[in-house]
């Protein structure tokens, strides 16, 4: 039920999850075994009409309803954490700290994503242990979507521009806009090292988990230290950007 598995989830350690996204793709493509693919998780597996273990099947359809539940309302708490006209959501407090804070908030965020995530967490440590299970979604062989799409996220923030599914686009002042203002020559450092990590984060080799087997002088390991790189220069020059805005910051 609910309360068992929300009160399970990381109580032996951050590798125990029982809940949130990649629970959810693991019951979805179950355990990667395939060298040239994701998981292969037959239907079968939830289909209860000619199964020799219906109570099995029961609990597992039960568990992948909960878990899609669970993710649904922490998404809308996201959503509703930047609602618009709310007096005491995180959108109101953000706009209501001191500029410098708030500007501090933004840049700390995507440096650490940057950095310490993508560049150390998701990549370094899987191209040191060459570990299947290292790898970021190591389910379903998206990883490189995973990639694509958090510098992409990245990008959005620094050109302050936003393409929803439909087409529109939402544009404003981005950070780049601040720091051209400010310091051209840093800007410019910025938006290249940002479109070097776009760049690395759609060249990402796929599927990931045989990329970081392959040898070192090969072309999928030598794409894989490049964005290594081209992340772990982007978090510094971030640093850099924060410290000519006069903010302390650290990842």
């Amino acid at each position: 039920d609910r309360e068992t598995i929300i009160g399970m989830n990381e109580r032996e350690g951050e590798k125990c999850i029982t809940l949130g996204f990649h629970t959810i793709e693991f019951l979805l493509w179950g355990q990667d075994f395939n060298a040239d693919g994701p998981g292969e998780r037959p239907v079968t597996d939830y289909v209860l009409e000619g199964s020799k273990d219906p109570l099995v099947v029961k609990r597992r359809r039960s568990y992948l309803t909960i878990t899609v539940e669970l993710l649904v309302e922490h998404l809308a708490r996201v959503v509703a954490a930047w609602a618009p006209d709310e007096a005491y959501n995180y959108r109101a407090r953000f706009l209501g700290l001191p500029t410098a804070d708030s500007l501090a908030l933004i840049l700390r965020g995507a440096g650490s994503l940057a950095g310490p995530e993508l560049s150390g967490e998701r990549l370094t440590v899987a191209y040191e242990t060459r570990l299947q299970e290292d790898e970021h979604s190591c389910f379903s062989d998206n990883t490189h979507n995973d990639f694509r799409y958090d510098t992409l996220g990245l990008q959005n923030v620094f050109l302050g521009r936003y393409q929803r599914p439909s087409g529109d686009i939402l544009k404003g002042p981005g950070i780049l806009d601040l720091l051209l203002a400010e310091d051209a020559e840093t800007a410019l450092m910025l938006s290249d090292r940002v479109a070097a990590a776009v760049a690395a984060g759609r060249q990402m080799p796929r599927p990931f988990d045989q990329a970081i087997l392959a040898d070192d002088d090969s072309e999928t390991r030598v794409a894989l230290k490049r964005a290594i790189e081209a992340f772990h220069e982007l978090s510094r020059g971030i640093a850099e950007a924060g410290h000519k805005l006069g903010l302390k910051l650290r990842f």
